[in-house]
């Protein structure tokens, strides 16, 4: 779902933890952050590195430890919206990115770690915990559904009948996807306890600092707000090919996602624009904005 809708996730019904389970309520955590791009945009979106911009760290029962926004120091070249639903202002509202590994490395240290496709979330995290304590539900053999691909979306709605991903992601429900996978095969993959030393139970982050799902949801934007702008675009892709007709819909793609309607020309100056690029498809959306904002 939508950040909107993340709390949905904790419908899923999940036992509590048993005597035999007492273990993973301290040892066992989920993980999962979004990215927006930074650096040169080479492939003409994108950027060309990711930077965490949102991280997130559930506890075994699901219970969010951590959950917060992150500033980026570099230049955002692409929020990447329709993933993120992550704008400027959001991103300014965050915590330093020293901060947020820190709050992130100290929950996940010295616990199994379970996730989906994790490498990218260690690497610009900046963090390589032992490959005994990490949990994969992209390569876990148990947790394959054939035919559907592995992404979390195709493997949550195989096996735990659960929908994820309609719309912008949220880093909270893609966090607790991945544990109720790891939930649902736990006694196969970890039949025993990999962790030698002794946790605590772990301790939430202040309040501040697990609300990052609350205030994307407090954004409203007008259904369809840049729908005639969109529709302009998808029709300047039906008659291109190769790389523009994949920019094209890329554009048409973000601009149905902005939470703002784009009504003059000085709208492509916002930092949620810089994906569009300086080429002809910048262009094409400058001459919409005179022509009246594509109606």
């Amino acid at each position: 779902s939508s950040s909107s809708s993340s709390s949905s996730t904790t419908a899923l019904p999940v036992a509590a933890p048993s005597s035999s389970n007492c273990w993973r309520s301290r040892g066992v955590v989920a993980l999962d952050c979004e990215f927006v791009g930074v650096g040169r945009n080479t492939g003409g979106i994108g950027g060309d590195r990711n930077a965490l911009a949102r991280v997130s760290v559930v506890s075994y029962s699901g219970s969010v430890l951590l959950d917060t926004l992150v500033q980026v120091d570099e230049e955002v070249v692409d929020f990447r919206i329709h993933i993120t639903g992550l704008t400027q202002a959001h991103l300014d509202q965050g915590v330093s990115f020293s901060e947020a590994r820190a709050l992130a490395v100290g929950l996940l240290e010295g616990r199994v770690v379970i996730g989906h496709s994790l490498t990218h979330d260690f690497k610009v995290l900046s963090f390589s915990p032992p490959g005994q304590l990490v949990r994969d539900t992209s390569s876990c053999p148990q947790l394959r559904a054939p035919g559907l691909g592995r992404s979390l979306r195709a493997l949550s709605e195989h096996h735990l009948g659960l929908k994820i991903q309609d719309g912008a992601h949220c880093s909270v429900e893609d966090a607790r996807a991945a544990l109720w996978l790891y939930r649902s095969v736990q006694d196969i993959w970890d039949p025993c306890c990999p962790i030698t030393s002794t946790l605590s139970e772990p301790i939430p982050a202040a309040p501040h600092l697990r609300e990052a799902a609350g205030i994307l949801s407090a954004v409203c934007t007008e259904a369809g707000a840049n729908e005639d702008l969109a529709a302009h675009f998808d029709r300047f892709a039906s008659s291109s090919h190769g790389y523009a007709k994949e920019h094209y819909i890329r554009v048409a793609r973000m601009l149905r996602s902005l939470p703002f309607a784009m009504s003059c020309p000085e709208d492509l100056a916002r930092p949620e624009l810089r994906c569009v690029g300086k080429g002809k498809a910048q262009a094409d959306l400058l001459r919409l904005l005179r022509e009246g904002g594509g109606g």
